[in-house]
């Protein structure tokens, strides 16, 4: 491993992060899941990526990459730029980082319309919570 450089794109991802994390502050009096979800998946993101880079060393079973890309979408993409970052695993194929930034970039996106337009997204919790099988 070797340290996180602070340098622009990990400030520009550090800014993206808090913004994400001030969305889940305000959301959590209707519900503390997002709250919870991105500590709790950043960490799980970080330890599937360093067992995949471990993986990786000893030539053996590796961790899928929808299995990576699902904690990043569950909120764990900080933790996972963190692991690419530190470990230099998964930076260069740029399938992988099309998909990761995807994720980031609907992450932004969807507390940016929780800052700019609460209701549009309170009016969209009916429908998701009878998928969820909630109500």
């Amino acid at each position: 491993m070797r340290p996180l450089k602070f340098d622009a794109k990990t400030l520009f991802v550090s800014l993206l992060a808090l913004g994400c994390i001030a969305g889940a502050i305000t959301l959590f009096p209707i519900s503390p899941i997002p709250l919870i979800a991105y500590p709790a998946a950043s960490l799980a993101a970080f330890l599937l990526y360093a067992r995949d880079k471990l993986s990786a060393i000893r030539g053996q079973w590796r961790v899928p990459e929808s299995t990576l890309h699902l904690a990043e979408a569950l909120g764990g993409w900080p933790g996972a730029y963190i692991a690419q970052q530190t470990m230099r695993h998964k930076t260069v194929k740029t399938s992988y980082q099309a998909v990761y930034w995807i994720i980031v970039c609907l992450h932004v996106a969807f507390w940016s319309l929780w800052f700019i337009s609460p209701q549009t997204l309170l009016d969209q919790w009916p429908l998701v919570l009878d998928l969820l099988g909630i109500r």
